[in-house]
């Protein structure tokens, strides 16, 4: 996006905000460095093993659950 936007003149941050998500490693190297929401993601596969394990040891059916793990947002200068 942010190539598309030099294309057309517009400059990142002045004129369009870019924010990415999962903060991979490419977003630091990218001109400007964008800003990202880093998920936990070893959280997230560690919770899903153990709702897993859980579900297997109950044999029963699992009722929808609702988890919130942290969010981290990473400024850099896209935003």
């Amino acid at each position: 996006m942010i190539s598309e936007a030099k294309k057309y003149g517009l400059k990142v941050p002045d004129d369009l905000a870019v924010i990415g998500f999962d903060d991979q490693p490419l977003a630091e190297l990218m001109d400007p460095p964008m800003t990202t929401i880093d998920q936990p993601v070893e959280e997230i596969g560690k919770k899903a093993m153990e709702l897993m394990i859980d579900f297997l040891r109950e044999k029963r059916k699992s009722k929808p659950q609702i988890f919130e793990l942290p969010l981290q947002l990473v400024v850099r200068d896209s935003t």
